[in-house]
């Protein structure tokens, strides 16, 4: 895993909605309650209805970019249902962040995928 040997997570948030402005406080307050995380770059999606596409989502888009260049090891966003529209998207999106060494972290869930991924390396 690419974060494996990094000391400092380079985290980014991301926010989506009319309430970007306030998700995006509480990621960072969530950010800077790890030590061991650095604020990388903050995505906002600020005016994107729910029923629109993920191809709409151009900050989700460029963010997914920056990942799989290698800028990113986190991301923190508020709720899943910020994250992704539904389940079959957003497992494929997260297998997609992890094969490029990227965990999500959600903070209403209190869910970390870095703790998931760790348990299925030791099994």
């Amino acid at each position: 895993m690419a974060n494996a040997v990094r000391t400092v997570s380079r985290a980014a948030i991301y926010c989506r909605g009319g309430s970007h402005e306030a998700q995006g406080r509480l990621c960072k307050e969530e950010i800077l309650a790890h030590e061991n995380w650095t604020l990388a770059d903050t995505y906002a999606d600020a005016e994107i209805p729910d029923s629109q596409t993920r191809d709409s989502r151009t900050a989700f888009n460029r963010m997914l970019e920056d990942c799989r260049k290698g800028k990113l090891d986190k991301i923190v966003t508020i709720s899943v249902s910020r994250f992704a529209r539904n389940l079959p998207d957003g497992l494929a999106i997260l297998r997609e962040l992890a094969a490029a060494g990227v965990t999500v972290h959600f903070v209403k869930e209190s869910i970390d995928t870095e703790s998931l991924l760790a348990q299925a390396v030791r099994e």
